[in-house]
């Protein structure tokens, strides 16, 4: 700083604000996953919090090289949790991003109403690798991390628990060498909470 290098000033903040993200996204997480919480329902737009955690990740899709695109079908606002619902949808789209490989990764996300059901999806896939079809069922458990040191193995088990608390369900389909989709699942209209 004394020395008015900007440059490197801008490349170390740089550094230590992704790193400041990942504590606050791993300290996040343990508590979700942890303590007993109790959703704050609200009446809210689905697209806008996705459109605000893609704003978020993008400095991470372009440090990968990763294309994030979208599709977010008009809808209107329903009962939700904003707060859990960005948790979920970070913790996805950034596992999404991490998967999808560099200089050629594709991210889509996409929503879509379905009144007749009274439900939204919001749908996130990529062009990674896929899940092995015996890893599947393991992918929700807490501390199980296919990112040997890279992961903590709470992202999907604290998304996987925002969404039960919210009556909804991630449904995943994946296929080895093309990639996969997580299928988040929510009521578009109030329902009786799974604790209440």
């Amino acid at each position: 700083i004394k020395r008015q290098t900007v440059d490197t000033i801008q490349s170390g903040w740089a550094l230590v604000r992704r790193n400041l993200d990942r504590i606050y996204i791993l300290a996040l997480n343990m508590l979700t996953f942890s303590k007993d919480r109790q959703p704050k329902i609200e009446t809210a737009q689905l697209n806008k919090i996705v459109e605000d955690v893609i704003a978020l990740v993008q400095s991470r899709a372009d440090e990968h090289s990763v294309m994030l695109l979208t599709d977010l079908e008009e809808m209107p606002a329903i009962p939700l949790d904003p707060d859990g619902m960005h948790q979920v949808a970070h913790n996805i789209i950034l596992n999404a991003i991490e998967a999808a490989p560099p200089k050629s990764g594709r991210v889509n996300i996409s929503t879509k109403y379905q009144p007749k059901d009274a439900r939204v999806t919001l749908s996130i896939g990529d062009n990674g690798p896929g899940i092995p079809s015996d890893e599947r069922d393991r992918i929700f458990d807490a501390f199980h991390s296919s990112k040997g040191q890279g992961g903590t193995g709470l992202g999907l088990a604290a998304a996987r628990k925002i969404v039960g608390e919210l009556n909804g369900a991630i449904e995943v389909e994946s296929v080895v060498g093309e990639g996969t989709t997580f299928h988040i699942k929510l009521p578009a209209v109030h329902v009786r909470l799974a604790d209440s």
